[in-house]
């Protein structure tokens, strides 16, 4: 036995720690987790039981192309509001104040108008074809539209290329569904807060590069880094002002297109009934029979439903292997819809609070330091 400690009335062994009623101890039985025997009480008899499970380690590859992006899609959202104000007085020929403040708005939201009118779509496309294949279409879409929106004379072409790559990208829904996929019960907020983490950190810089690069001949320190051809009389970064940062955009899209197509493996598996490291290994080719058993004594520990008789013969094996396999029939056969769901609903709602509050935050402050004094802005 390895990585045996005694400490009291506990044992721990490897990852897995067990405490027997009333401290006392009994050899007799065996427990399997992750596919290591140890030996602790018999479950039958055991009044408590307390599970503690090392953290796994997040996937490389996957953590990897969930981090670029995560950054690419806070740079194609955040990315315009800094001078998009001035894009709609100067290039897309809106000449009443009073209308700059809608359009910029339009512009603004029309992204994720597009985003809210396909997730569903690209949901169902990443469960039938694949995760990879669905972010490598919509990293590349929403870079092309990037291009498209940097070169618009006319508030139409920019609302339709905004809209298009809204369309196009599905990724912020497929992203989680791919941490999903690649995590469990032990390190599946981490993976989370790290997606986050990068949005924060691309919806920090995105808008201060957005609003550096924009109108470049108008800017002397970054006039002096660009060909003089880019920014002289008659120049395409003349000619069209706030492509820079579009640019800028496509950049980062493409870098995130690269990152994914070189370390994203599928990691949507094919009838995976249960959500456990052992059901993924059935799929890879790397699933044991002891997988299958330690899976089942896990679940019995995290949900504190001691399993009946000891777990030392070969008969209890085999139960917990039929148990298992029941439990993912039954879970196919229960599935139930997430409309109700009420705790699912309520942290959508509260989700989508959250991000309103937060998108009405970022659209109206460049629109107030933009507009004039007589109609209460700062007049930047």
């Amino acid at each position: 036995m390895v990585g045996e400690r005694e400490d009291g009335d506990n044992e721990v062994h490897g990852s897995v720690l067990v405490r027997t009623a009333g401290g006392q101890r009994d050899d007799d039985a065996e427990v399997i987790a992750d596919g290591s025997t140890v030996s602790t009480g018999e479950a039958g008899s055991c009044a408590e039981q307390d599970a503690i499970v090392q953290e796994t380690p997040l996937p490389r590859g996957p953590m990897a192309t969930v981090i670029a992006l995560q950054l690419a899609e806070a740079w194609n959202i955040v990315m315009l509001f800094p001078f998009v104000v001035f894009m709609v007085q100067e290039e897309l020929g809106v000449e009443s104040e009073n209308m700059v403040g809608v359009y910029a708005g339009l512009i603004g939201c029309v992204w994720s108008l597009g985003q809210f009118v396909s997730a569903t779509m690209w949901g169902y496309a990443s469960d039938t074809f694949g995760r990879r294949p669905v972010l490598l279409f919509g990293t590349f879409g929403a870079s092309c539209a990037a291009l498209v929106f940097g070169t618009s004379k006319s508030v139409l072409q920019a609302a339709l290329s905004r809209f298009v790559g809204g369309v196009l990208n599905g990724n912020i829904a497929v992203l989680k569904s791919v941490i999903g996929d690649v995590t469990d019960a032990t390190n599946q907020a981490r993976g989370f807060s790290l997606m986050s983490l990068m949005w924060g950190f691309g919806a920090v810089l995105a808008p201060a590069l957005g609003g550096m690069l924009a109108r470049p001949a108008d800017n002397e320190l970054v006039s002096k880094i660009l060909p003089p051809s880019l920014v002289s009389s008659g120049g395409l970064l003349v000619r069209f002002p706030y492509l820079l940062p579009c640019i800028l955009q496509f950049v980062v899209g493409l870098i995130g297109f690269t990152v994914c197509a070189l370390c994203l493996p599928e990691t949507r598996w094919k009838n995976h009934p249960t959500n456990t490291r052992a059901a993924a290994a059935e799929d890879h080719g790397t699933h044991t029979r002891d997988d299958e058993v330690g899976s089942v004594m896990m679940e019995d520990l995290e949900n504190n439903t001691p399993s009946e008789g000891s777990w030392g013969g070969s008969d209890d094996e085999e139960d917990a292997v039929d148990r298992r396999r029941k439990r993912g029939v039954q879970a196919e056969d229960e599935e139930e819809s997430v409309f109700s769901n009420a705790q699912a609903m309520a942290s959508t709602i509260v989700y989508g609070l959250v991000a309103f509050t937060w998108v009405i935050n970022d659209e109206v402050f460049p629109l107030f330091c933009a507009s004039d004094e007589r109609h209460g802005g700062m007049d930047f």
